[in-house]
C-alpha cells in the first residue's frame, strides 16, 4: 500500500503563496475546494427612502469572508514521496505540517509577518480560467487524527474578492 494522497481535482486547484494545495509526492491534499464557491460576505443593507417607490439599491461594502477547507496530512511518505518505517511516521507527519505551517505563516514555527500577512493564492478551475486573490491564511482547524493522518481544515480569510483571470 502506499502512503501518499492522491487528491480529487474536480474543484480545481489551488496554490497559497508558493504552497501547492495538493503536494506533488502526495504528502497533503486540500481536497474540497467547493466551499470557495460560495458568496463573499458584503456589509451593509439595502436601503429604503421614504417617499420613493421601490427599493433603492445603496451600495454595499465587501467584508472578510471566511472559508474552511478540508485537509490531510500523511506522515507515511517523506519529501521525495519515499515510503517511511511504520516507527517514523509520527514524526514525518509533525515535520509535514511544520513545513506546511511554516510556509504560509501560521503554527508554532511561523516567521515574523511582513508586509499585510496577506499570501497571493491562484485558483485554477476545471475549466483552466484562473482567479487570484491576496488571502489570509489564519489557522489548522483539527477534525480527526489517526496513526500517521491528520484530517483536519485550513481556515482562509478574504479580505478582497476573487479577481478572474484568464
Amino acid at each position: 500500500m502506499s502512503g501518499e494522497i492522491g487528491c480529487d481535482e474536480c474543484n480545481g486547484t489551488i496554490e497559497i503563496g508558493t504552497i501547492p494545495g495538493s503536494d506533488p509526492v502526495g504528502r497533503w491534499c486540500i481536497y474540497d475546494l467547493s466551499p470557495l464557491l460560495s458568496d463573499e460576505a458584503d456589509r451593509g443593507t439595502d436601503l429604503l427612502m421614504p417617499g420613493t417607490p421601490g427599493r433603492r439599491a445603496k451600495p454595499r461594502r465587501f467584508d472578510v469572508t471566511r472559508y474552511l477547507l478540508p485537509i490531510v496530512f500523511t506522515g507515511w511518505v517523506d519529501e521525495l514521496g519515499d515510503p517511511v518505517a511504520r516507527e517514523d511516521v509520527p514524526a514525518q507527519l509533525v515535520a509535514t505540517m511544520v513545513e506546511f505551517q511554516t510556509a504560509l505563516g501560521i503554527g508554532p514555527a511561523r516567521p515574523a509577518p511582513s508586509g499585510d500577512g496577506t499570501f497571493p493564492a491562484e485558483w485554477t478551475l476545471p475549466d483552466g480560467s484562473v482567479w487570484t486573490t491576496d488571502l489570509h491564511v489564519l489557522r489548522l482547524r483539527n477534525r480527526q487524527t489517526a496513526w500517521g493522518i491528520w484530517d483536519g481544515d485550513v481556515e482562509l480569510s478574504l479580505p478582497v474578492p476573487w479577481t478572474v483571470g484568464s
